[in-house]
């Protein structure tokens, strides 16, 4: 699930959260934050700006955060 988070200055945002791909860390999500200036002169590139792979009980503390359930 890739989303755009937000659109300014001729920079968008996007956050996406995917299965991670160690098959050891069975139930683990990759949380990716990337960027991507749409005013370059050349290619357009989007760039990764963080990456945290979170177990079960890690991304569940996360969403409890986000929603204001800390």
């Amino acid at each position: 699930m890739k989303k755009l988070i937000d659109n300014s200055g001729g920079f968008k945002t996007y956050f996406e959260l995917r299965p991670f791909t160690n098959i050891a860390h069975e139930g683990w999500q990759s949380l990716i934050i990337t960027t991507v200036w749409e005013g370059a002169r050349g290619e357009v590139e989007e760039h990764r700006q963080y990456e945290l792979n979170l177990d079960p009980i890690a991304l569940q503390n996360f969403k409890d955060f986000l929603n204001g359930n800390s």
